[in-house]
């Protein structure tokens, strides 16, 4: 039963915003007709989403997994034959399990290549692409997504041949690129090492992780001020929401409101103008997302409804990680999650403190402070938990995370007013702190 459509597939990015709003109100009401019989999913349905008058419908039961509100549960697809398993990387490396459809792949795929069409991606470009066909879902859409553009296709097997990718991109004149931007830092060390090897890129189109700025130098440096960068953003959980246009600012993106419905809201719950963002998936059924909470920060902008591209899709600017999550190396971990570490660290329960930074070349850095390492035995000991952590140490190996210190004292700058010091402090976009800290 491929053929089942559960929202029209249309294209909202140009409707008037009274129509887009009825779209969205439609594909929500059917989504809960046919997923409410969850009896969690009645919690969700406050708040902003109250604003709809829609209620949970009484229909079959559900007692699988619906994202951000229940634990996974092994469930045959109510497609039968239709029903795809993929892995998706939770936080501290723990995989979770992520249940979904070919039809529900292939929508998102078409509408994520949109994504990608608006960042420049098109016929004219030979893209290598860094994430290998595999068994996470993110990896599977992105081949699918970008055979929505026309581009001739490059997928790496092995990210981490520097020389071997480079002598492929110069045999096969690649032009564009498409990688988390801690997956280019080795790329960027041996090109400014080796000049002759430089392609000549016109695109770079990022996700998974923010681009940071020393990264987007080291890219103009090499590549000229012609080179276009630009970026995409979506989880492995809720899919593609959004996409740079040639107009957007910098962390700027419109949404995919054919396929999300997008809330921002502050610490009590209620619609913000800047909060964290809760998404809803308004087309998946196997493992419904309902009101999701992803973790990411962002404000509404303050422009004109179209944009200059002529698109009405609202449009977002992303401002970090929530304060009890973080990205380092592309990967999300958690304040707790780390927290557990700094205990195997130091099990007499001194405070063990994380500061997440950059080196000069744009790279993420996690340094964990204690007195305790002042002995350098226990220094030694506490760099070996570090490196033998499922997450923190594989991307390490991987270099996506450029090196993982420890520090024998407390950085007296970091503590709070109160002289308290912060468990995890994430330095790398203000030194003031006004970013990430817990």
């Amino acid at each position: 039963m491929l053929n089942r459509v559960y929202a029209n597939p249309v294209d909202c990015d140009m409707l008037p915003r009274a129509e887009r709003e009825r779209y969205q109100e439609t594909a929500l009401a059917r989504l809960l007709a046919e997923c409410g019989g969850h009896p969690l999913v009645a919690e969700r349905i406050t708040g902003p989403l109250a604003l709809h008058n829609i209620t949970p419908g009484e229909s079959e039961d559900h007692s699988g997994a619906i994202c951000g509100i229940g634990p996974y549960a092994n469930r045959p697809s109510r497609d039968p034959g239709a029903c795809i398993v993929f892995s998706t990387s939770g936080s501290s490396g723990t995989e979770r399990r992520l249940v979904t459809s070919y039809q529900e792949i292939i929508n998102n795929a078409r509408i994520h290549g949109k994504g990608y069409a608006a960042c420049g991606v098109g016929s004219d470009h030979t893209l290598a692409t860094f994430g290998e066909v595999g068994r996470f879902a993110s990896e599977f859409a992105v081949i699918a997504a970008l055979d929505m553009t026309g581009c001739t296709i490059v997928p790496l097997v092995d990210r981490l041949d520097i020389t071997a990718n480079v002598a492929l991109f110069q045999e096969l004149n690649v032009d564009a690129l498409l990688a988390m931007p801690s997956e280019l830092l080795g790329y960027l060390d041996h090109w400014e090492t080796a000049p002759e090897t430089v392609p000549a890129l016109r695109l770079v189109v990022t996700g998974g992780e923010p681009l940071p700025a020393p990264v987007r130098a080291r890219l103009q440096r090499l590549f000229g001020p012609e080179l276009k960068v630009r970026g995409t953003f979506q989880t492995a959980d809720a899919g593609t929401i959004g996409y740079q246009c040639t107009h957007c600012a910098d962390g700027e993106f419109h949404l995919h409101e054919e396929l999300q419905l997008v809330e921002l809201l502050d610490e009590s719950g209620q619609a913000a103008a800047e909060g964290e963002m809760v998404v809803t998936n308004l087309y998946r059924r196997e493992m419904p997302v309902i009101r999701m909470k992803t973790g990411d920060r962002a404000a509404w902008t303050s422009h004109a409804e179209r944009c200059d591209c002529g698109r009405t899709s609202r449009r977002i600017r992303l401002l970090g990680r929530a304060a009890r999550l973080l990205k380092i190396g592309g990967e999300k971990t958690s304040a707790r999650a780390l927290g557990d570490l700094g205990a195997r660290m130091v099990p007499n329960g001194e405070l063990v403190q994380f500061v997440v930074s950059r080196d000069a070349g744009g790279g993420d850095v996690l340094t964990a402070h204690a007195c305790a390492f002042a002995d350098p035995d226990r220094a030694r000991s506490a760099r070996d938990t570090l490196l033998r952590d499922p997450c923190l140490g594989s991307l390490y190996a991987r270099g996506r995370i450029v090196d993982l210190q420890v520090s024998g004292a407390l950085p007296t700058h970091l503590t709070g007013s109160k002289q308290k010091p912060r468990a995890v402090v994430d330095i790398r976009d203000d030194a003031s702190l006004k970013g990430h800290h817990t």
